[in-house]
């Protein structure tokens, strides 16, 4: 490994609750849900909160952007579809 520098942490963003699925980044901005039940969308050079948005229970599922869109599960078993621009909640099924 001589010449390649070691990863460094960047920053640390404390949030509500553990994180107990994944994260997606998308355009510049990082989707992931919390233990605590909500679901934030943070800027990916600084960490700083874009929205945020309650999604009721638990969420271990990793958050899926899609066409202006972030899909969440959580453990009540209910998905919800979020507008990715400002996290307005848009269905549940």
């Amino acid at each position: 490994m001589a010449g390649k520098p070691f990863p460094r942490l960047i920053y640390k963003k404390p949030l509500d609750g553990s994180v107990e699925g994944g994260s997606t980044i998308v355009d510049g901005k990082i989707y992931v849900g919390t233990e605590a039940g909500d679901l934030y969308c943070l800027n990916v050079t600084d960490g700083a909160v874009v929205w945020k948005a309650h999604i009721g229970s638990d969420s271990n599922s990793t958050p899926a952007v899609a066409n202006g869109f972030v899909f969440t599960a959580s453990e009540d078993g209910v998905v919800r579809a979020y507008k990715q621009q400002n996290g307005e909640l848009v269905w549940t099924l």
